[in-house]
């Protein structure tokens, strides 16, 4: 019986099998993370027995409920600082210049550039987390291959002689 890799969470990326696919091993998610199959691919299948070809346009990867952000998080969290900075900014803007703290021209002064800069400052990061999921998707999808390639290589090694 295979591995049931499902909330073990440490994996970015969940496999999503096909109807009528047999489940994966964890070992093999783990070194396939991102890994699209060609049209027309089948799974090895053990026996006499055969599955059908996956569906037209199928999603075969979806982000982990644990594993992503527990990996999102080291990439966001410098974001989230910056978008927290101008919206600190933004609020202290407000209240020094509504709570009587500062008056006159310093008062507008104050309050637009707090408004500006802190509306400037937490825009971008917005932005910043929106590019950061995508980006960190390419970078799980591209290293898939590099991972293969260690796992294969640590395989083979495990065959050397030892002198």
């Amino acid at each position: 019986m295979a591995d049931d890799f499902r909330g073990h969470g440490d994996l970015p990326l969940e496999f999503r099998r096909p109807p009528g696919w047999p489940t994966p091993t964890r070992e093999w998610v783990a070194f396939h993370q991102g890994w699209v199959p060609p049209a027309g691919w089948l799974p090895p299948v053990s026996g006499s027995g055969h599955c059908p070809p996956a569906p037209t346009g199928w999603v075969f990867w979806s982000k982990d409920a644990i594993g992503w952000p527990a990996l999102a998080e080291r990439f966001t969290a410098p974001v989230k600082r910056s978008l927290a900075y101008g919206i600190a900014f933004i609020v202290g803007a407000v209240v020094l210049t509504f709570g009587g703290i500062v008056a006159g021209v310093e008062a507008q002064i104050v309050f637009w550039f707090g408004l500006l800069w802190g509306g400037v400052q937490s825009a971008r990061a917005l932005l910043r987390l929106r590019r950061v999921d995508a980006q960190l998707m390419d970078a799980v999808i591209a290293t898939g291959p590099l991972q293969r390639r260690r796992g294969y290589e640590e395989y083979l090694a495990s065959f050397e002689p030892t002198t």
